[in-house]
């Protein structure tokens, strides 16, 4: 397996951990031309009672690449895909 394709792999099995842990539906998204990798899902509940189904679509990055440590925070590059 290429190196790319495992840290595809990784980016995946992690967050759908925390989304196990969290209650949250992981879709992984197979053939998009726009770089969309999953989409989440998750029934909100209100203090009210009302119920809102929350989605959001996620691009997932990873890298092996030297990063900047901050207080709060790690920064490195990412490449931009031209459109």
């Amino acid at each position: 397996m290429i190196e790319t394709v495992r840290k595809e792999e990784i980016s995946k099995n992690y967050l759908n951990a925390v989304c196990a842990i969290k209650g949250i539906s992981m879709e992984p998204q197979e053939h998009d031309d726009d770089g969309l990798d999953v989409i989440l899902k998750k029934i909100i509940t209100f203090s009210n009672g009302t119920r809102f189904n929350a989605l959001m679509s996620v691009q997932l990055k990873s890298t092996s690449s030297d990063y900047t440590e901050y207080a709060d925070h790690y920064s490195y590059p990412l490449k931009k895909k031209e459109l």
